[in-house]
């Protein structure tokens, strides 16, 4: 969590360009909670396949723990054995997803041929 995964760290999110933090970009009180930042929102669509313009977030779980599951993991029904899912599952992976968050908190240069 401490890389950006937390949504007590989402607050702090700044554009890589200008530094200025960012504002509107996650509602983790919301039902179900949700993130909406670049390159993710992009990213995650090309996986899906997505070319609707209408969905605007990425859905974060939103069962378990206020004070530490909920809005801090991955959905696990969207996301499987993506590593930051909030239970251990076999197989689980750092992929995409959780790189492209953490490009767009501004704090990090992703390499995703790696």
């Amino acid at each position: 969590h401490i890389l950006g995964m937390s949504k007590g760290l989402y607050q702090y999110f700044v554009d890589p360009d200008t530094n200025v933090a960012l504002t509107g970009h996650f509602d983790t009180d919301a039902s179900p909670p949700w993130i909406s930042v670049e390159p993710l929102l992009t990213k995650v669509k090309e996986h899906f396949d997505c070319t609707n313009p209408a969905i605007t977030e990425i859905r974060l779980e939103n069962e378990g723990s206020s004070s530490g599951t909920q809005g801090s993991h991955w959905e696990r029904a969207l996301f499987m054995n993506e590593y930051m899912t909030a239970s251990a599952t076999f197989g689980r992976a750092i992929t995409f997803v959780t790189l492209a968050l953490f490009e767009s908190s501004g704090w990090y240069q992703v390499d995703y041929d790696m």
